[in-house]
């Protein structure tokens, strides 16, 4: 069962609103927002956990995903290592990339759930849901071309699956919470295709790497893995896989962390 709300930006809550508002700005963009708003919203609700994703559609056609934060009411290591996992291993079966991939553009904000055992890919199913005790998921969506951010709250089969008052209280606040992660996102991550660009510029010009060795290295730094760096440039993983080893001996550093210090010295 998958169901679908377009959210109007005029529909506002405003006694709610209000609270969340006075509660939850003062984190935009800054660590723990996912957290802080997570506790905000299950003053009305029970809600186990809270991601928050950034939804890629590529050249491939193919749908890749980057964290922005997680968080969860008691375990917060266990939410940001499934949502690494999906990132990682399930991103292309994202229930809210078909806003990214249908025949028609769309763009707009928008409200999703579904049930997790309605989930038709079984290993994602098992991995990012039933291990971790999940009954379903409910999102806010924000689509803008090729891009998409979603808010995703989590709940728990102890408390059973999403009732019609939590699902109401995040309908009416919908879009104050949009616009409250779409903030955060651009505060947090601040031009991000330009700076991949600046940071190619620097790696090609200061430290000898070939363009594409270069572009690797700018992706990895802006938190996409090899595979998810080889699918935006258009190559194989292997490829890409190999281009990192030559850049890391061009550098001398054997990881990411110490890619970072090169640069800064």
């Amino acid at each position: 069962m998958f169901n679908e709300w377009e959210i109007e930006s005029g529909n506002w809550s405003r006694p709610v609103h209000g609270a969340l508002a006075v509660g939850l700005m003062q984190h935009v963009g800054h660590a723990g927002f996912a957290q802080a708003l997570l506790g905000h919203v299950n003053a009305h609700a029970e809600f186990e956990h809270c991601t928050i994703y950034e939804l890629l559609l590529e050249r491939s056609s193919m749908v890749t995903c980057r964290v922005l934060d997680a968080a969860s009411r008691r375990a917060i290591p266990t939410a940001r290592e499934t949502s690494r996992l999906f990132a990682q291993k399930f991103a292309q079966h994202e229930v809210n990339g078909r806003f990214l991939t249908g025949s028609r553009s769309r763009r707009g904000d928008f409200a999703t759930h579904f049930l997790s055992r309605d989930l038709p890919h079984p290993e994602y199913r098992e991995v990012c849901y039933t291990r971790n005790g999940l009954a379903d998921r409910f999102s806010l969506v924000r689509v803008e071309g090729d891009r998409a951010l979603a808010l995703n709250f989590y709940k728990g089969t102890l408390r059973g699956e999403t009732v019609g008052s939590e699902r109401e209280h995040l309908l009416c606040n919908a879009p104050f919470l949009v616009e409250a992660v779409a903030r955060h996102a651009a505060l947090t991550q601040p031009s991000r295709r330009p700076s991949g660009a600046d940071l190619v510029a620097r790696l090609t010009t200061h430290v000898a790497l070939t363009e594409r060795e270069a572009q690797v290295c700018a992706l990895l730094l802006e938190g996409f893995t090899v595979p998810q760096a080889a699918i935006r440039m258009g190559i194989r993983p292997s490829t890409a896989t190999t281009l990192k080893k030559r850049a890391f001996v061009r550098l001398g550093v054997r990881t990411k962390e110490e890619m970072l210090l090169a640069l800064a010295s």
